[in-house]
């Protein structure tokens, strides 16, 4: 009974599934959606053509057919995309447009389904917006096809393939080998296309726009009977890095890249038209036959994606082969879950050569010892390696990866380096030379020109630093004290032109060579001095109590010094035994904090230069501090001459220089901070020197001090003591100072947030308000306010939480 049972239901089982099976295969069968003619005006009258159209739908997708009705007496075997109701020609078919396709309500709407346009063998034309604007994503077109007019695949964004009857469609490829003329505007504005097949027999003009916007388009070869190309032609085509010119005589004009801020690599061949216009239009020029550069242009390139388009740059996949190394290994490993490693390496001892090649052509990074299969790698050669290869398709140089190689002078990069660890240099002391393949390697260069800069070269020998249009800012980069010169597509932007006058190094013009500012100071510094600056170094001269400051530019802040940060200075373990400072004539500013602390310091001799920046708490608690003079002149005891610093003096400058009477204030000093003399304001520091009507007698008659005209003469010698409450009040001042005001501001290198508050202080009446601002200028009221509603609401909860418990216990 069980069996006979089990039997009914597989039956019924099988039968169902018939059933379904059934309505499937109904369902997957194609069923006409809608049909109807092309429409043209002929001999002064509208109507139908002989070219019939049909819509067909299967698996909710649509397919638009054009075929040539044989049945009709026409001839025509143009498919006329014409208004069907004036037979006027429709060159921008759009959903909404007042001109009417006869397929048109099918087609340029959202939600069409129609993917795939096939037209029939027969046709020879296309005349007007057939599918401009649609979602159409395949065409296929039979070889009798030649012509294209009006616009036909304008701004049909999903197009990605067109292929030809019987051949096999390739993504992403237009096949248009058969077609004998190209007007205006035919694959313009944005698709899916990344290559067009032309016709090699092609003769003329290709027309203007053709293939603007098409963004996935990187590689074009312009056949050679090609006479000009038109304008605007590859407007909005921002990834067009290769244009191929087979035609000697082929006209180029800058109209044919009208609106590119970027531009394409030029090839063709040498003598031809497209080589002249190259050279002298600063265009990188390509010979054809050899693949190599001959004009390196000054245009900014657009920029490649290794291994996808020929260039003689792009990445070429190379079998190991460890013939003649000394030591050969495999890395292998993994980087946050996705990058993987997987490099051999090889090193040559003859020529003290480490060679990396990558496995795979996907991406992929040098690796570092730790990958090494052995656990070990090329560690036994760290000391002695002067050189290494990165081969192609490596796209990254790793952390550690040449860490600590004190001998290595060059590296040659992989054509598709990209990116590099910040840390990846650290320890490459002779490190000299950066080049990437293909390229010419020049001593001192280092070329970032093919990739963005963002790692530390502090520690390397690097002379020239050559950078590319996608580095606009070396914020992240320590730049080396060897550096003379910066190469950059950004130099008439202000940020280059202020950091090479602070570096005093030169700055050129990479796409004018001619251009250059020149900023270059020769060091002459000791290599037995260390560095407190990227430029600067030092030295003490232990029996005078004198530190010496040579070299340029900047001494290194030391940041968020009462909060945790770097908080020691070069000189820290020595810093009681300094008396006397001596800033050279190069050094153009004293970073924060960089003498705070050095209790027995005396007297600083800072250099006589047009401008002269004190940072914040450069000399904060420096109790012995008796003069600041400028070099050549003779130190005034209880005066700062503060004469060439310009515009402002920074918050807890000179905060406990109990030991100053008076300062000498520039004219164009227009901000003081209220903690610049924090604890002196008005008890020794009584006097300030300056110009009549400037912002130094501003702040004078604000804060109870006397102001004296400084052309009436320099101020006279005066010996102070420290206030009787110093010592007992030693707590209170390293307290309450440090904590609020310090600490915040210093956490950034930015000086504004230590200055702002200040400066909106002293440049207010004194005792205005009754709002209570702390010392770094922080309104404690909106606090107090936003507490108060915080505990309020938090109560509100608390008794709502309370009476729903209590009400689900009842």
């Amino acid at each position: 009974m069980k069996k006979k049972i089990f039997r009914v239901m597989l039956t019924a089982l099988s039968v169902v599934l018939i059933l379904a099976a059934t309505v499937i295969f109904c369902s997957a069968e194609k069923t006409l959606v809608a049909e109807g003619y092309c429409v043209a005006k002929i001999s002064g009258a509208v109507g139908p053509t002989n070219v019939k159209w049909e819509i067909f739908e299967e698996n909710e997708i649509q397919t638009i057919f054009f075929s040539i009705d044989k049945s009709k007496e026409s001839t025509n075997t143009v498919l006329h995309a014409k208004d069907s109701n004036t037979g006027a020609d429709i060159q921008y078919y759009k959903a909404g447009s007042s001109e009417v396709l006869p397929w048109g309500a099918y087609m340029a709407t959202a939600d069409s389904k129609i993917k795939k346009a096939v037209i029939g063998d027969g046709i020879t034309e296309i005349n007007g917006a057939a599918f401009a604007y649609s979602s159409i994503s395949t065409i296929e077109i039979p070889k009798t096809l030649v012509k294209l007019n009006g616009a036909a695949f304008n701004r049909a964004s999903r197009l990605e393939t067109v292929n030809i009857t019987g051949e096999a469609e390739n993504p992403g490829v237009v096949n248009l080998k058969y077609i004998t003329s190209i007007p205006n505007n035919i694959f313009g504005g944005e698709n899916r296309v990344k290559e067009y097949i032309l016709n090699p027999d092609y003769a003329g003009v290709l027309g203007n726009e053709t293939f603007s916007k098409n963004l996935k388009l990187k590689d074009i070869k312009i056949p050679a009977g090609v006479t000009s190309l038109g304008t605007k032609i590859f407007t909005g085509s921002n990834n067009l890095a290769h244009l191929t010119i087979l035609g000697k005589e082929t006209v180029l004009t800058e109209d044919t890249f009208g609106g590119l801020t970027k531009y394409p690599r030029i090839v063709g061949y040498l003598g031809s038209a497209a080589e002249t216009f190259a050279k002298e239009n600063g265009y990188t020029f390509i010979n054809l036959e050899t693949n190599e550069v001959v004009h390196q242009g000054t245009k900014p390139l657009i920029e490649i994606v290794y291994g996808e388009i020929e260039d003689p740059y792009v990445a070429v996949f190379e079998k190991f082969d460890p013939t003649g190394a000394t030591a050969y290994g495999h890395m292998t490993g993994v980087y946050q879950t996705t990058s993987v490693v997987d490099t051999y390496w090889a090193y040559y001892k003859e020529s003290k050569t480490l060679k990396i090649v990558s496995n795979t052509k996907d991406y992929n990074e040098t690796g570092r010892l730790s990958f090494a299969d052995d656990g070990k790698g090329w560690l036994d050669y760290v000391k002695e390696i002067e050189h290494i290869v990165v081969g192609d398709y490596i796209s990254k140089l790793s952390s550690d990866f040449c860490t600590g190689m004190t001998n290595l002078k060059s590296i040659e990069l992989s054509r598709g380096i990209t990116q590099m660890n910040t840390v990846v240099f650290s320890g490459c002391e002779n490190l000299s030379t950066i080049y990437c393949r293909g390229r010419e390697r020049i001593e001192g260069l280092a070329d970032f020109s093919q990739m963005k800069l963002v790692c530390s070269l502090k520690e390397t020998k690097i002379k020239v630093l050559k950078l590319g249009d996608s580095t606009s800012t070396l914020k992240d980069v320590i730049l080396p004290g060897s550096l003379q010169k910066i190469i950059t597509p950004y130099y008439a932007e202000e940020y280059f032109d202020t950091l090479c006058q602070e570096m005093m190094i030169d700055l050129e013009d990479s796409r004018n060579p001619e251009n250059v500012k020149k900023y270059y100071i020769e060091l002459d510094l000791d290599p037995s001095w260390p560095m407190c600056g990227p430029t600067a170094a030092y030295e003490f001269d232990e029996s005078t109590g004198t530190l010496t400051i040579h070299g340029k530019g900047v001494i290194s802040d030391i940041a968020n010094y009462y909060g945790g940060g770097s908080k020691h200075q070069p000189w820290h373990d020595f810093r009681d035994s300094i008396k006397h400072l001596v800033i050279t004539k190069n050094v153009t500013t004293i970073g924060k904090y960089s003498f705070a602390e050095c209790a027995n310091l005396e007297t600083v001799c800072i250099p006589d230069v047009e401008e002269f920046e004190i940072l914040n708490a450069a000399f904060e608690k420096c109790y012995n501090l008796k003069s600041v003079y400028v070099e050549g002149s003779d130190p005034i005891e209880g005066t700062l001459d503060l004469r060439l610093v310009k515009n402002e003096l920074f918050a807890w400058t000179f905060a406990y220089n109990y030991l100053v009477a008076n300062i000498i204030v520039d004219e164009s000093v227009t901000r003081i901070g209220k903690t610049t003399f924090e604890e002196n304001l008005g008890v020794n520091l009584t006097g300030i020197y300056g110009v009549p009507g400037s912002f130094a007698e501003t702040f004078a008659t604000k804060n109870g001090l006397t102001f004296h005209n400084i052309a009436d003469g320099m101020p006279a010698p005066v010996t102070c003591t420290p206030p009787a409450e110093d010592t007992t009040a030693d707590t209170e001042i390293d307290t309450a100072p440090d904590t609020t005001p310090d600490t915040a501001p210093d956490t950034t290198p930015d000086t504004t947030p230590d200055t702002t508050p200040d400066t909106t202080l002293d440049t207010a009446p004194v005792g205005g308000g009754d709002s209570q601002i702390t010392d770094d200028g922080f309104d404690l009221v909106p606090v107090i306010i936003i507490v108060v509603a915080v505990i309020a609401v938090a109560a509100c909860v608390t008794i709502f939480v309370i009476k729903t418990k209590k009400s689900s216990k009842e």
